[in-house]
């Protein structure tokens, strides 16, 4: 095999470990892509749990004042 033909060969199996390489880095970037719309989705869900968690504990509040009311109007009528 002439020096060439060596080269040409070396040359080829560079190539083709570019193109190896390169679809690994496409099938990375794919993966990157549907992990960062599942964040979103996940941070989008917590925005709406910590609104449900705001309303959860301003209707305890409520309730809270509601039986202290409660108490105190039985209490005067003692």
């Amino acid at each position: 095999m002439s020096e060439s033909e060596k080269l040409a060969q070396i040359l080829d199996e560079i190539l083709k470990e570019i193109k190896n390489l390169d679809n690994r880095l496409s099938n990375m970037e794919s993966q990157f892509g549907l992990l960062k719309k599942d964040i979103e989705s996940l941070d989008s869900s917590m925005g709406e749990i910590e609104d449900n968690i705001s309303s959860i504990n301003d209707t305890v509040s409520t309730i809270e004042v509601n039986i202290s009311s409660m108490a105190l109007d039985s209490l005067n009528d003692l």
